[in-house]
């Protein structure tokens, strides 16, 4: 299946992908070195739809829902509440699907986490990596959010297990059982240890906000760990600014990408 995006995007192709406990939905487009770009909790692909033209110029993008998020569903029967670490197996397994070795991959948020766990999950399919906004461990957000989100879990649990019996509200059921979901990933992932960090082989470029929602030391802690982290906070910039001024960003990533990519061709040259 093939369609055109309105806003001046390149074709995009759109598929599905059955990994062992979810149906994936996703769209590739643009050509060169394959970047996936990983949507935060509650978003999807459509969230990096301005960025798609710029960034198809120079990659072949590989835009992917995540399991429970867009398009992208899990298999029925298995709904379990899953973790950032199953998204990332998701992930490769889309990737064996599309026989696509190694990758660049740029996520933000829950993408971020998605993006970081892989890397240390799989090093061998990781080129390089720009995480926006994420974190290691459920900790590394700020204490007030972090409280809110357990609070919130724990309501659309309690409403999930009312609705669960009554026939005629599948449609609100289902919704805060997707809920329930989204802000578990919040409250119980990532778990990346001092030890899984340092199983990222790939340079990684983190990027956060100094008003993010994401603690400042906790970002200079996952530099020390990563063996090639590059750390950059964005002054006066909150968890969102991303997608509110996304050319400065991209400006930065794509420098790191283009810095690794040179990195690679002069180790190439000299052996």
């Amino acid at each position: 299946m093939i369609r055109k995006n309105p806003n001046a995007d390149p074709v995009r192709k759109m598929g599905w992908t059955a990994t062992r406990e979810a149906m994936l939905y996703y769209e590739t487009c643009g050509a060169g070195t394959p970047l996936v770009l990983l949507h935060g909790n509650g978003q999807s692909h459509h969230v990096f739809d301005e960025m798609v033209p710029r960034l198809a110029k120079s990659y072949f993008l590989i835009l992917p829902d995540s399991r429970a998020h867009g398009h992208s569903k899990s298999h029925r029967g298995k709904v379990r509440l899953f973790s950032v670490a199953d998204m990332a197996d998701d992930l490769a397994q889309l990737l064996d699907a599309l026989d696509i070795e190694r990758v660049l991959l740029l996520g933000f948020s829950d993408g971020a986490n998605v993006a970081l766990t892989f890397a240390s999950r799989y090093p061998h399919r990781t080129l390089a990596l720009a995480a926006v906004s994420g974190n290691a461990l459920p900790a590394g957000l700020k204490p007030g959010f972090r409280v809110a989100s357990k609070g919130l879990f724990f309501i659309a649990g309690r409403i999930k297990k009312i609705l669960a019996p009554l026939s005629g509200w599948r449609k609100a059921y289902g919704y805060w059982r997707r809920l329930e979901q989204q802000l578990s990933l919040m409250v119980h992932s990532p778990a990346l240890t001092a030890e899984d960090l340092a199983q990222i082989t790939a340079p990684v470029l983190l990027m956060a906000g100094s008003r993010d929602v994401i603690r400042a030391d906790h970002e200079r802690w996952m530099q020390a760990q990563i063996p090639d982290a590059t750390l950059v906070i964005m002054e006066d910039a909150t968890h969102g600014q991303f997608f509110q001024t996304p050319a400065h960003y991209l400006w930065i990533i794509q420098h790191f990408f283009e810095n690794h990519d040179a990195r690679n061709n002069n180790a190439a040259i000299k052996n």
